[in-house]
This record gives structure tokens, sequence and C-alpha cells, in this order.
């Protein structure tokens, strides 16, 4: 999969805004339609009363990453679930394949790393340092 991030050399990555909860689907109808798509996971436990699931969610909630031709815009935003393309003032915002491919590789490592990160013990670390000695919990 590293290696695909050259396959179209000059075109840039640009990011999707999504429907919330839409960017597995998204995801899968754009590469459909031949795009090159990108869209960061991480597990998390989510507990119920009786049940405990593993569930992979996007690492950015409700954004997809393209990597393709810009001229074919009508084609992505057409497609069910797609808000809008991200702009920079009147261009599109275009994502560097560096720093893809920074986070391809980060991922990569992240699989054969022995301790994973927890991102819901991480927000309620961040919650707690943030309330300061207030609130305890």
């Amino acid at each position: 999969m590293l290696e695909t991030i050259g396959s179209k050399c000059g075109l840039p990555w640009w990011a999707i805004y999504t429907r919330h909860q839409h960017e597995k689907t998204v995801a899968e109808m754009l590469s459909t339609k031949g795009f090159e798509v990108f869209l960061p996971v991480y597990n998390s436990v989510r507990r119920w009363k009786d049940r405990k699931k593993l569930l992979s969610l996007p690492l950015f909630p409700s954004y997809v990453f393209v990597h393709g031709n810009l001229d074919c815009k009508l084609q992505v935003v057409t497609t069910p679930g797609v808000h809008m393309i991200l702009y920079r003032g009147e261009q599109i915002a275009t994502i560097s394949a560096a720093e893809i491919e920074a986070k391809l590789h980060g991922e990569a490592h992240a699989h054969h790393a022995v301790v994973s990160l927890d991102i819901d013990e991480v927000c309620r670390r961040w919650w707690r340092i943030s309330l300061g000695g207030r609130h305890t919990r």
C-alpha cells in the first residue's frame, strides 16, 4: 500500500467533508469510481450494558482523503454522502504526498507496536487535566 503513493505522480491529495458516520461508504464508493482513497481508522472498544464491541472508527471524523485529478471534482461531489471538497480561499486545499505517506508509515508502525494508543483514555486524561483540581473523577 505504501508503494501506491507515487502511482499518480504530480497529482495532489485533497480532503472531502462527508455526512456524519458516512466516511466508510463514501470511501468505498469513491474507490469503485477509480479514485485512490485514504481513510485512517483506529480501533476502539465500546461498552454497552450487556456487551463490549471492537469498533473501527475514523481518525478524522467526517473526512476522507482522495488522490486524483482535480478536474474530476464533479464525480466526487455527486457521490452520495459527500457534503463538499475543502477549499483554502478559492483553491482546493491540497495535502502533500509526504504528509499522507508519513501518516501511512505511522499506521504501519502502530500495527507492529505492542502497546496501542487508546484514544478514549487520552481524551479522558485531557479532560481531567483541563479541569484541574476543581473536579475529581
